[in-house]
């Protein structure tokens, strides 16, 4: 009889273990005490809980139904980490956080990222490639031959961690990192993961990017907008005012404070210069920038083709491309033609397309 009572009373012992969904976050961070730092879920969107530093320490406890992706801390004192039942220790002042299972693999999985990246990086610089954080002129095919090697080798870690993690939020964050490097695997892999990780909102995000993204490729008819006060005069401007017009239209997405974007205004001009008139014209709209900004850089380099002001980034959310420069040719009845011309390749594909018509 006893020996029955010990094993109930072990079996239930078990049992509130494996179902227990209390954390417990203990913290380090060198400010005044009193200062409040806040948990926020970030897939929920609530704030679980707020708390004041007292001698450097602080600390949170609660339940979780199950896993989250949370916020903690304030200003320019913050970490977001995978919250699951257990213990984590949290150091604000480096942002590191660790001390559960998925928290410790995710931590892992992130700082193989970052070696990659920063591989990269070095690479760059001991070949000559970049000089100041700006690609250096007639690099470009170097960089992009770079940058694919370091993106297989991403997509490779990438998609073993999602393989292994395909219900969990580890899982969710490697499939959001697998966008960025394999489109086609990306929705293949979305395919087979669970809702919870579809509903991951970074993963959501890169999802209705992929659905635009093919609305907008090569082949497809133009899809307009509209930019308030988007001209020189302060009117409103539509992609629509220069495309499917009947012209070939040369698009390039740009900003001033863009290195990058200037080494692509030669080509721009010798373009203009070389084909513009009836049948053909660039159109410059400008992403990110302040307007003063923009008016000045258009002055200095002498950008005499029609410009769009004040984009903001509509038409990187609606054309799907991640960063500038970014140009698109559209033909005389607006289907898109060619996306992400660069360098030489723009004279390339003109030459190619309005002298071979």
């Amino acid at each position: 009889m006893k020996k029955m009572i010990l094993a109930a009373l072990f079996c239930a012992a078990a049992l509130t273990s494996c179902t227990d969904k209390s954390y417990t976050i203990n913290g380090t961070i060198h400010v005044p005490n009193g200062v409040e730092l806040t948990l926020v879920d970030l897939l929920a969107g609530d704030t679980l809980a707020t708390t004041k530093v007292a001698d450097s320490q602080f600390g949170f406890t609660g339940k979780l139904d199950k896993p989250t992706y949370v916020y903690l801390g304030q200003a320019n004192h913050r970490v977001r980490f995978i919250l699951e039942p257990g213990t984590v220790e949290v150091d604000l002042d480096e942002r590191k956080s660790s001390g559960t299972p998925l928290l410790d693999q995710s931590n892992e999985y992130q700082a193989r990222v970052k070696s990659i990246s920063k591989q990269r990086t070095d690479e760059f610089r001991e070949k000559g490639l970049i000089r100041g954080g700006a690609i250096l002129p007639g690099s470009e095919p170097q960089i992009d031959s770079i940058y694919a090697i370091y993106r297989d080798i991403q997509r490779e870690i990438s998609d073993s961690v999602l393989m292994a993690h395909t219900k969990d939020l580890l899982g969710a964050l490697a499939l959001a990192d697998l966008y960025g490097c394999d489109t086609a695997l990306f929705a293949k892999r979305y395919a087979i993961v669970s809702d919870d990780v579809r509903a991951f909102p970074p993963v959501a995000q890169e999802y209705e990017r992929l659905q635009q993204f093919y609305k907008t490729q090569e082949g497809q008819m133009f899809t307009d907008y509209t930019i308030e006060g988007g001209n020189l005069d302060g009117s409103d401007a539509h992609l629509s005012d220069y495309v499917g017009r009947g012209k070939y239209i040369l698009v390039n997405h740009w900003s001033s404070w863009s290195r990058p974007c200037r080494l692509v205004f030669p080509y721009l001009r010798a373009a203009r210069r070389i084909y513009g008139g009836d049948r053909f014209e660039v159109v410059g709209v400008v992403v990110g920038d302040r307007r003063e900004n923009s008016i000045r850089a258009i002055e200095e380099f002498d950008l005499s083709w029609p410009q769009i002001l004040d984009a903001k980034y509509t038409p990187m959310e609606i054309y799907s491309f991640p960063a500038i420069p970014y140009t698109i040719l559209f033909g005389p009845d607006g289907t898109i033609l060619r996306r992400g011309l660069r360098g030489e390749e723009i004279l390339d594909v003109l030459e190619k397309v309005l002298l071979e018509e």
